[in-house]
């Protein structure tokens, strides 16, 4: 500006705002990063009641199926542009998405390692109802691994219930239920949690169905025959089993196999999703510090009810959720109780209140259970 030129008033009063707005803007950030940013808060113990983040990104979305939130795994990002901003809504494409067992993924961060195998077969499609069959013949991985190393007793057992030798040759007898149930072998797979703070290796266990290629090759011969006899199950046996005997070269090494199945490295994929999801899923409160909880009701133009829950929290909590909603906008809260989700409502908002208020939620019976498990602090 020219020498001597004054500013217009107008431009003064609108530089002054915008000044002061800035000031206002940078002062309440200043507050904000001394009040909560800098604070270290201690981990925080899964229990009946708890609001928790899954981290953005990471292939994980919670959704809505029948008026109750679910967390499934999606092949797109969490934080899809497709989303809506109203969680409440019923998501139309949940049934083929990946569903996560909630409370076993909150018991497996309390360190429950039967919770985790549970998480661990959910999340790698073990299961499914025809995915082992209906008669379980467990053996541990670390019974296979003593009858491999010779103990006499297991082996015979193990041929027995495989009905099949470990080096592949066929037994001289047929035993029906050995062709149809093989064995389900127990593997331990050791996944990475945080546990309260501390980074710990929780074993789960998977079962994975263990068929000898001859019992599949007799049962692909009977099986789509609507009635079949033991005598017929017994020639297709013999049949199956004289090939192999002609052609050494087709026999199975089973002991090989179960070596393979039973060696640390073979499990070393079925960790790697669950300890992803575990590893980005963070508890932020829990019931202890809900202080108070009710709702309140409204209608739409087309007289539907909707539900508004609010949540009364202690000062710790305020700081814990303000802190994390300052650093991770657009994250979703799963509000669950006793390992249901009741809700997740997508913040883009700093939560910096007292107060956090879950709206549009459908189903008053299930709001109505929370708030009474809240209050009796269960």
């Amino acid at each position: 500006m020219a020498p001597g030129k004054r500013i217009n008033p107008s431009i003064r009063i609108a530089l002054m705002t915008i000044g002061g707005v800035a000031a206002a803007y940078g002062g309440y950030h200043l507050f904000a990063g001394n009040a909560v940013d800098g604070t270290v808060f201690q981990p925080v113990k899964p229990s009946a009641v708890n609001l928790v983040s899954v981290a953005p990104g990471m292939g994980y979305k919670v959704i809505i199926a029948n008026q109750v939130a679910q967390l499934a795994q999606v092949s797109t990002e969490f934080g899809d542009t497709s989303n809506r901003g109203d969680e409440s809504q019923e998501d139309s494409s949940a049934s083929n998405k990946r569903r996560i067992p909630i409370k076993e993924m909150l018991d497996s961060l309390a360190g429950d390692e039967k919770a985790l195998s549970a998480v661990i077969m959910r999340m790698n499609d073990l299961d499914k109802e025809d995915s082992l069959p209906s008669v379980k013949v467990i053996w541990k991985a670390a019974d296979i691994k003593k009858a491999l190393d010779g103990d006499s007793v297991l082996v015979a057992k193990l041929e027995k219930d495989l009905n099949v030798k470990l080096d592949g040759t066929p037994q001289p007898y047929v035993s029906v239920n050995s062709l149809e149930n093989a064995i389900v072998l127990e593997l331990p797979v050791p996944v990475k949690v945080n546990v309260e703070g501390q980074v710990k290796t929780l074993v789960g266990t998977i079962q994975l169905a263990f068929v000898p290629s001859l019992s599949a090759s007799v049962m692909a011969r009977y099986g789509k025959e609507a009635a079949v006899t033991l005598d017929k199950i017994k020639t297709y046996y013999s049949q199956e089993a004289q090939k192999m005997l002609d052609d050494p070269e087709k026999k199975q090494d089973i002991r090989a196999d179960l070596a393979r199945r039973i060696s640390p490295g073979f499990v070393t994929d079925y960790a790697i999703e669950p300890e992803r999801l575990l590893s980005n899923t963070k508890v932020l409160v829990n019931g202890g510090m809900i202080t108070q909880a009710s709702y309140s009701t409204r209608s739409d133009d087309a007289k539907a009810k909707y539900y508004d829950l609010r949540l009364d929290v202690s000062d710790e909590a305020r700081k814990r959720l303000w802190q994390f909603s300052r650093k991770n906008r657009g994250f979703q809260l799963l509000f669950t109780v006793n390992g249901i989700a009741i809700a997740a409502p997508r913040i883009r908002e700093e939560l910096s209140q007292s107060d956090v208020t879950i709206k549009n939620l459908q189903d008053e019976d299930l709001v109505k259970d929370a708030i009474s498990v809240i209050q009796g602090k269960n």
